[in-house]
């Protein structure tokens, strides 16, 4: 049955591995979101001010150095597209599993087979049901505390000489820090881990007041976010506690979409954990292995306390989030583990290897969505190019920022044009508003397409239509809309799902739709699309 086992789980990692790297291409976009607004374009735009302490100003309840090293990498040497982040994440996350499958590997030999352990490792540590982790570019310090953290109780839990473990350990943990809020938390867990492996007092000690030092100089100046309650919370009797018990189940909640059930299961596990814990220090059984798995509970426990503390009043929802689904999916794989390691019986082992694949095997049919629709990604594309032509729309730019912060977002777009970062750098991005149409330069040859309707908003005038290009192009392309007289008057971009157009036109794709904006009071409107340097007429459907 172990080679079954085995077997089972080696499948569900290459699944659950390949198709979450399938999502993360179907889902990229170099078009900045949410946070990478003020915290990606707008930190580069501080560097490139000279505001050089913006390394250590807070972003929420955290400073997030080196997050912001790749941040600047993939501005300033990859031209600001996003990919290096994201390619940075699932590295990260590879390294993880790397780390996790190195010390297994250190403390055992053939009591389990390495396809059925680094099956559970990557298989855990890559479900798409952390999607907003695997897509958004901005996530990388959601990885890397757990990356730095999990480092950091590997070389400590050495029986190596006791100055070169403290100084690795303490220096991860540092970088861990360096890395999210939560880091703050690693001394101190690794502390206790110095406690489970009975080290001497003056270790302990040493690692702690590094904590205390670190902590200190994180929390200099530090101002805590305060969020408004939400009133759906406010009365929730132990709101606090749900939030807690429901973010350490959280993968049951993607299971059976039940934040009760989800409750339930974090309430069993960190049982688990705690008599698993007492247990082998009351019997003096914590293995260096052992420790490493526990330190990497604990810290997620600590993780738990700090977003139920940060994140309660927005709602039992929120325990669930999709980017606070990685620390629970580890603590998953680390108790599997820590269970398969301390059985000592065949039919005990035969156990603790069907429990985790069986969870897994409900899992990944959460891997189906990494298909999904990726509308939302082209009204990213109208919010930008909106707001580039001068013509912004902010009920599109909700879609990417905030609206309560709108100025913000347009500051950084425009310093984003300026310095031409990422998608404003080349492509139907950079010349919205830049190309002026030229009737010389008319070439009827290079696409099928109409101007099918216009309609009248708040901001002037909206267009829409489609076009399928003769010449294959993997980009989007810029529409140009003009007057009678030829004169440019709006812009519109290609990319809009258009199944019609795909089902009834020869080499169309999916994405055959365009939409445009124009200035208001325009009539009559005539659209070409731009493709290489020639302008291709769209038909256009009157009315």
């Amino acid at each position: 049955m172990q080679r079954i086992y085995s077997l089972w789980s080696a499948l569900l990692a290459v699944t659950i591995v390949a198709t979450s790297i399938y999502g993360g291409v179907h889902y990229f976009s170099p078009i900045p979101y949410w946070d990478q607004w003020n915290g990606y374009i707008g930190f580069y735009h501080a560097i490139q001010d000279g505001d050089y302490k913006f390394f250590w100003s807070q972003h929420m309840d955290h400073r997030i150095v080196l997050p912001r090293i790749l941040f600047f990498l993939d501005i300033y040497l990859f031209g600001g597209w996003n990919a290096f982040c994201i390619v940075a994440i699932y590295a990260m996350l590879a390294g993880l599993g790397v780390v996790i499958w190195l010390e297994y590997k250190k403390w055992h030999t053939a009591q389990y087979s390495p396809l059925f352990i680094i099956g559970l490792i990557f298989s855990f540590l890559f479900s798409w049901i952390q999607n907003e982790n695997l897509k958004w570019g901005f996530q990388s310090q959601f990885i890397a505390i757990y990356l730095f953290a999990m480092m950091a109780f590997a070389f400590y839990s050495k029986p190596t000489a006791q100055m070169s473990r403290i100084v690795l350990g303490v220096l991860f943990c540092g970088f861990a820090e360096l890395s999210m809020g939560n880091g703050i938390a690693t001394f101190f867990v690794m502390a206790t881990q110095g406690v489970l492996l009975r080290r001497s007092w003056r270790e302990i000690v040493t690692i702690i007041v590094a904590g205390v030092i670190a902590s200190a100089i994180y929390l200099h100046h530090f101002v805590k976010p305060i969020l408004p309650v939400d009133p759906a919370i406010a009365h929730v009797p132990l709101a606090r506690l749900k939030f807690f018990l429901i973010f350490l189940g959280n993968p049951f909640y993607w299971i059976s979409n039940s934040l009760k059930l989800a409750a339930a299961g974090g309430l069993l596990l960190f049982i688990f954990a705690a008599l698993a814990t007492a247990y082998l220090y009351k019997k003096n059984r914590f293995t260096p292995y052992r420790s490493f798995l526990v330190a990497g509970y604990g810290l997620v426990f600590a993780s738990a306390i700090g977003a139920t503390q940060g994140r309660w009043m927005l709602g039992l929802n929120g325990a669930v989030a999709s980017r606070y689904t990685l620390p629970v999916l580890l603590s998953f794989l680390l108790l599997s583990l820590l269970a398969a390691d301390m059985v000592t019986t065949k039919r005990a082992r035969t156990l603790v290897m069907l429990i985790p694949v069986v969870f897994l095997s409900f899992l990944v049919k959460f891997q189906e969505n990494v298909n999904g629709d990726i509308d939302v990604l082209y009204r990213w594309k109208l919010a930008v190019l909106a707001q580039k032509i001068g013509l912004d729309r902010p009920q599109l730019d909700s879609a990417i920022f905030p609206l309560n912060v709108h100025d913000v977002y347009v500051r950084e777009a425009n310093f984003a044009a300026e310095y031409e970062i990422g998608p404003y750098s080349r492509g139907w991005l950079h010349d919205a508003g830049i190309v002026k149409f030229d009737k010389s330069l008319v070439d009827a040859s290079r696409c099928t397409g109409f101007l099918e309707a216009t309609s009248a908003d708040s901001a002037g005038i909206e267009a829409a239509g489609w076009v399928v290009p003769n010449v294959k192009s993997r980009d989007s392309l810029l529409i140009v809309l003009t007057n009678p007289a030829g004169e440019t008057v709006g812009y519109g971009v290609s990319g809009k799902a258009r199944p019609d157009v795909k089902a009834s036109q020869k080499d169309a794709g999916n994405d055959a739709g365009w939409t445009g904006f124009a200035k208001p009071d325009q009539k009559d409107l005539d659209a070409y699309a731009l493709i290489g340097d020639k302008f291709c007429p769209l038909q256009t459907i009157r009315k």
